[in-house]
């Protein structure tokens, strides 16, 4: 990337995450969600998580952008096409991470495959997933996002290690019982992690 064009994207996603922050409170969403990963007892249970409940895939594309004295805050701008085998679209997310909590205030919006490849092209942090929705056991309101990721291509035999996201109102309760089996469990949450757990998690 050039330098002039790596200056005006730097300038636009600045501009982004001051728009997320400054209409937090209107149209921009605050998502609070426990984030845990593990590694399947058996690699042969990752074909199985689809049988769970309902499954689209993923390929995803982000830009994140560190808080200096150009940029007020730690975000993220990520493009994903979602899939099935009826149809496909494409959103835009912006993301304005919290310095204070595990909360972010995003924007959401649909976006064509031209925006999606642009930023695809910029990126050099992506990656293809499963992602299988999953009630929580005697919470009706409450669903488990597993992901399990394919990191050779869907064609290829999936990873051993995956994630699963939990969307709660609030951070004041315990994570409930995973709805899969899973051995070397991480469920301590981003801004309680080590140095140590947070390069572990970059590299996964």
């Amino acid at each position: 990337m050039s330098g002039l064009l790596k200056t005006l994207l730097n300038q636009s996603i600045a501009r982004a995450l001051t728009v997320v922050s400054q209409e937090a409170a209107s149209e921009a969403k605050t998502e609070r969600e426990f984030v845990v990963y593990g590694k399947f007892e058996d690699p042969e249970d990752a074909a199985k998580v689809a049988q769970l409940g309902e499954t689209v895939y993923h390929e995803q594309w982000d830009i994140r952008v560190e808080k200096d004295e150009v940029r007020k805050y730690f975000g993220q701008v990520r493009v994903r096409k979602t899939f099935t085998d009826k149809e496909q679209t494409y959103t835009l997310c912006i993301k304005r991470l919290s310095e204070e909590s595990d909360e972010k205030h995003e924007v959401e919006l649909e976006v064509d495959q031209d925006i999606f490849e642009v930023v695809k092209a910029l990126s050099t942090n992506g990656m293809i997933k499963a992602r299988t929705k999953i009630a929580v056991e005697g919470e009706d309101d409450l669903f488990w996002e597993v992901d399990v990721f394919y990191p050779n291509g869907f064609d290829k035999a999936p990873g051993q290690w995956v994630k699963l996201d939990l969307e709660v109102p609030s951070f004041d309760r315990e994570i409930p019982e995973l709805p899969i089996k899973l051995t070397e469990v991480l469920d301590t949450q981003p801004k309680d992690r080590s140095e140590e757990q947070r390069q572990f998690v970059s590299k996964l």
